[in-house]
């Protein structure tokens, strides 16, 4: 076996095995619903291949050719953040013949660790598919532990019939153009204390809440779709969402995300969760096709709430991440 990463493979040799490839992304489940699916996973290592926050592609090669590629880059995001230089494995593209073998996974993984190390990078991190074992068990192999648990729930939105929107006594809804920033970041920054940035407690919890706060932030200033709720007493929570530019584009097909939902405490379990999620699939109907929503697979509500609006789980993954350094 030889492991690469010097762009010593061509384009197009590398271009044409993903195309024909498996691989360790969850978004896997896009072929049921998009016949140029092929076409994201080709992007995914273009931006790799080009070098994108210092991106770089590993192949491992056998006697007939190409047996695995793994595409590798780092996050600006997490830097600005954390200010660790964090990288991430995005993808891990295997052949058929390939496709139960974890010894490959294990030679290219660790080729990427190296790589990573040499370049001062904190930690690194992949998420891998739940039904991808073998490319779970080269990480583990290789010291990478677990640490967030993910159910994908998605629906076409063009199958799913429009929400009759009732209005609930005494609560106001609003749009992006009358959201209270600073309410909605402050409420993002304590609302998700169960994700993975806090269950690491190398992680200072104050920069956790700090990364939910910038990205509605962020999401905000792009005027992404948004609803929000407010009642006499105040803030009551909100929906904030994006649409996915590059994975529309590689679809042909508007594709967007709920990335963040929340409600304040003493609002929970009154159904304006509910009513949120109904107002901002309303919102978004008319210039997104397809909806994906991602949350921990012990998020009892969460899921009970997407099942019955009628968004079906789609994928599960698990992220892991491999620290390079002692005390960050």
């Amino acid at each position: 076996m030889i492991v690469e990463h010097d762009k010593r493979s061509s384009w197009e040799e590398l271009s044409s095995f993903v195309e024909t490839s498996d691989s360790s992304l969850y978004l896997e489940y896009l072929r049921d619903y998009f016949p140029g699916f092929t076409a994201c996973k080709v992007a995914l290592l273009k931006a790799a291949w080009e070098g994108q926050d210092e991106g770089e592609v590993f192949v491992e090669r056998d006697a007939s050719g190409l047996a695995v590629a793994a595409t590798f880059q780092g996050s600006p995001w997490d830097y600005d953040v954390f200010h660790l230089k964090i990288g991430r494995i995005g993808a891990v593209f295997f052949s058929s013949v390939q496709g139960l073998s974890m010894e490959s996974r294990v030679e290219v993984l660790s080729a990427i660790l190296d790589y990573a190390k040499s370049r001062g990078y904190a930690q690194v991190q992949m998420r891998v598919r739940a039904a991808d074992l073998p490319t779970l068990h080269a990480a583990e192999d290789l010291g990478f532990r677990l640490y967030d648990a993910l159910d994908i729930f998605a629906r076409d939105l063009t199958t799913l019939p429009p929400f009759k929107l009732r209005p609930v006594a005494g609560v106001q809804f609003c749009d992006i153009s009358g959201a209270d920033e600073r309410l909605v970041c402050q409420m993002a920054r304590e609302a998700f204390s169960s994700t993975r940035y806090f269950r690491d407690p190398r992680f200072p919890p104050e920069r956790a809440g700090y990364l939910y706060e910038k990205l509605a932030r962020d999401l905000l200033a792009r005027d992404s779709p948004f609803v929000g709720a407010v009642d006499s007493q105040g803030f009551l929570g909100f929906a904030l969402g994006a649409q996915d530019e590059g994975l529309s584009r590689s679809l042909d097909a508007s594709f967007g995300y709920l990335w963040l939902i929340a409600v304040a405490q003493r609002a929970r379990g009154k159904g304006l969760g509910a009513t949120l999620l109904q107002r901002f699939i309303e919102g978004v109907r008319p210039q997104m096709r397809f909806l994906e929503i991602g949350t921990q697979v012990d998020n009892c509500p969460a899921i009970n709430l997407y099942q019955r609006l009628g968004i079906r789980k789609q994928a599960a993954l698990f992220t892991l991440h491999r620290w390079l350094i002692d005390n960050p």
